[in-house]
């Protein structure tokens, strides 16, 4: 997560930083073993509880800070923050483990990331 904030950082703004920082995470699902530690070790060995309270310091938790922003914003449209980034969450996870499990992980993950900046657009204030 350090790694991935970082590279959004260098963004200028909120969308930029959500479009990097999701372009980000699926760069990482293409590393050796990050999925495998990510989804199969990490609940394992920390436990369940241990592994969400850690997952909303971390990822949820920056994915939180961004759709705060970019609501708070109003670049994006009005949204209820908790939910949208559970489930956002939930579909970054099983789309890093099908990166990571596909035959050809580089032209997965450009699919996953094109899709997910689309579904970004829709949530812009401005989008039609």
């Amino acid at each position: 997560t350090n790694e991935i904030r970082t590279e959004m950082e260098r963004e200028p703004d909120s969308y930029a930083r959500l479009v990097r920082a999701s372009r980000e995470f699926f760069l990482r699902a293409t590393e050796a073993g990050y999925v495998r530690v990510l989804m199969e070790e990490a609940p394992i060995v920390l436990g369940w509880r241990r592994f969400a309270e850690l997952d909303e310091s971390y990822m949820l938790g920056l994915l939180i800070e961004l759709l705060q922003e970019l609501t708070d914003s109003g670049e994006f449209v009005a949204v209820q923050i908790r939910p949208l980034a559970y489930l956002l969450s939930g579909a970054f996870i099983r789309a890093a483990v099908h990166i990571s499990e596909f035959d050809n992980p580089e032209q997965s993950r450009r699919e996953f990331s094109d899709t997910f900046e689309h579904l970004f657009e829709r949530f812009r204030a401005h989008s039609a």
